[in-house]
């Protein structure tokens, strides 16, 4: 994340910074199963081939998460109260 964004993003407020990771990490996904998809395709036959779109939506299922995290409003307060600490510092 740093390669694409540089250091600037720890000057920004930290709930920022979560949704250009999060962003990040879509991105590198949709990436690896672009490339997955574009050498599986010739080998599948017609019959059951998935189109890319179907692929990612199997992938981004719940299903396939086998932990769920949810960070609650209450953690990101205090992710937040943290991160302000070692910023002032």
């Amino acid at each position: 994340m740093l390669s694409k964004y540089g250091s600037w993003i720890f000057d920004e407020p930290i709930a920022y910074g979560m949704e250009l990771l999060q962003q990040a990490i879509d991105d590198k996904l949709e990436d690896r199963v672009w490339l997955y998809y574009c050498c599986t395709l010739p080998y599948q036959d017609k019959k059951n081939r998935k189109s890319f779109d179907d692929l990612m939506a199997s992938i981004k299922s719940p299903q396939n998460n086998k932990t769920k995290s949810v960070i609650t409003q209450k953690e990101l307060d205090r992710f937040v109260d943290i991160a302000d600490l070692v910023r002032s510092k």
